[in-house]
Order: C-alpha cells, then sequence, then structure tokens
C-alpha cells in the first residue's frame, strides 16, 4: 500500500504540481493555461488525502489544524469545480476569484527605472485580501511531504524551496508575451507596483483615477537584402515584408539562432536573390538538379 501511495503521489500529485510550475516559469500570459494548471495541481493536492491507508487518515478540520492554507485549498478547489458555493463558510465563493495576473514591478538603477513583468495565479478572498496560489500549493504540498515522512513512505520527495523575491539586474528583467485566442472574449489582470528602496518592500501603485492605454498590434518583420559585386562594387538592396503567417512565426522564435535560421530558409526557400537579380536586369541560370545514385 505504502508502495502504491508513493506512486500515486509521483505520478499524480508532484506530476501536476510541476506542470503548473513549468507553465510558470514560460513568458507567456493567457488563455488561462496558468489558472488551469494551478487548479489541476490544487485538486490533486486537496484530494490526496482520500488516498492515505485509513489508519492514517484525518479530516480536513484535522489537517488545516496544522496547515492552515490546505483549508484555503478546499475553497479553492470547491469554488473552481463548482463554480459558487452556498454552503459553510467559505473563505472564496466564486471561481472568478481565481485569475490570472500580470505582475509589473519597477526597479531603479543608475541608469534610471526598469520594469520586471511576471504572471501569478491570484486567489481573492472574502476579506479582500489576495494571495499568490502558488504559495499555497508549496505550503500544502511541504505539508504532505512531512506526512508521508511520519507514515515511514518511501521514497518522498525533497520539500519544495519557498520563492525568493530578490531583486532582478535590468539584464535579468523577465518580459511576457500575451496570447489571445481570436473570436474569444479577453480579459487580462494587471498590477503595477514599484519596489521602495527605503522600506525594503514592494507597494502597489494606485491608478485610481489614471486613464490607463493599451494597444495590441500585429507583429510585422522584414528582411533586408543586399547582394555587392565583387568586381565593380555595385550593390543590389531590397527590403521584403514577410507576410502575416511568416512575421507571427518569427515572432514566436526565442533565440537570435532560430530567428536567423528561419530566414535564412525563407529567402532560400523563395528564391528572394534570384529574384533581385531579374529585377536588376541579370540573366539567372538555374543549374539542373544533380540525380543521386
Amino acid at each position: 500500500m505504502f508502495d502504491d501511495l508513493a506512486g500515486y503521489f509521483y505520478e499524480n500529485v508532484i506530476a501536476t504540481f510541476k506542470e503548473y510550475k513549468d507553465q510558470r516559469s514560460l513568458p507567456s500570459s493567457g488563455t488561462n493555461r496558468d489558472v488551469r494548471l494551478a487548479i489541476s495541481a490544487a485538486t490533486a493536492l486537496y484530494h490526496f488525502r482520500e488516498h492515505v491507508p485509513t489508519s492514517y487518515q484525518k479530516s480536513r478540520t484535522e489537517i488545516s489544524r496544522t496547515c492552515p492554507d490546505y483549508n484555503l485549498l478546499g475553497d479553492v478547489v470547491n469554488a473552481a469545480k463548482h463554480r459558487k458555493i452556498t454552503r459553510g463558510n467559505p473563505t472564496i465563493v466564486s471561481a472568478d476569484e481565481i485569475y490570472e495576473e500580470i505582475v509589473n514591478t519597477e526597479y531603479l538603477d543608475d541608469k534610471g527605472p526598469y520594469h520586471h513583468v511576471e504572471k501569478i495565479v491570484t486567489v481573492k478572498f472574502l476579506d479582500g485580501s489576495t494571495r499568490d496560489l502558488y504559495e499555497i500549493l508549496e505550503n500544502v504540498l511541504n505539508m504532505w511531504i512531512d506526512e508521508l515522512e511520519i507514515m515511514g513512505v518511501s521514497p518522498v520527495p525533497q520539500h519544495v524551496l519557498p520563492v525568493t523575491h530578490a531583486i532582478p539586474q535590468r539584464a535579468e528583467a523577465g518580459r511576457l508575451d500575451l496570447v489571445i485566442q481570436q473570436g474569444l472574449r479577453f480579459h487580462q489582470n494587471y498590477r503595477l507596483q514599484r519596489y521602495n528602496y527605503e522600506t525594503g518592500r514592494i507597494e502597489r501603485i494606485d491608478l485610481t483615477g489614471c486613464d490607463v492605454k493599451f494597444r495590441l498590434y500585429k507583429p510585422a518583420y522584414s528582411i533586408d537584402l543586399e547582394i555587392i559585386n565583387d568586381k565593380t562594387g555595385e550593390r543590389l538592396t531590397k527590403t521584403v515584408k514577410l507576410t502575416e503567417k511568416e512575421s507571427l512565426k518569427l515572432h514566436q522564435l526565442e533565440t537570435d539562432e532560430e530567428k536567423q535560421s528561419f530566414m535564412d530558409k525563407l529567402v532560400k526557400r523563395k528564391r528572394l536573390y534570384e529574384k533581385m537579380f531579374v529585377e536588376a536586369g541579370y540573366k539567372v541560370q538555374r543549374k539542373a538538379p544533380v540525380k543521386e545514385d
């Protein structure tokens, strides 16, 4: 039984937690993917109690005495499942109070202000307070690891270390891309805050009364081509605009190497250099393909 319990813990609880943790670190936000994976992890953590052997089982109230966040997690899971909680005395009653939030924090160095952008899944409770759902998941996961050690279950993973909030350097400051599904409503929560170097605390920036503008645009790219005649020094230049589909593909690539490889293949596939010669009045002689043996 204990071997099976360890397997279930790794293959269901740890696995869903890791899926959300990996998604959380990706530099893109939108389509509620973070919320979906966070709820999956929350559900696995909350209902793991039902898989514990009877002799070690505890009620929700008993577990919450040791780990108060377990009770909060129960309300989150129930709100997400039933849309609304109408019974008991929950800390959250609506699934609408579980949402993805982009957090933009302003820092300062000798060059001036710079911004670090990240994303979290926020839970807003009835008393108006908010929590990062990831922190709740961490605490409950560590609680279950302690419980498994008490049961003598082996192997058990090491405790998850709490997220540190060190000041990112300008070169390390993160950015996020927004992912929007065409034809569907777009709803995004956004938090603007600033690091106070005197108090060493992060403070929210009050936007009450501010006129906030938000711009969306389609990525549009072009390729600059140049050919130099070694004998005459004549230069042929041309700018080729990428199609909407090509621009989107290029925009989704992360590294410079990936982008350069994509453009090189595009130039070769479209015979762009040959077209430049033709437009300039040069004759282009194509070689017949060589048949391989």
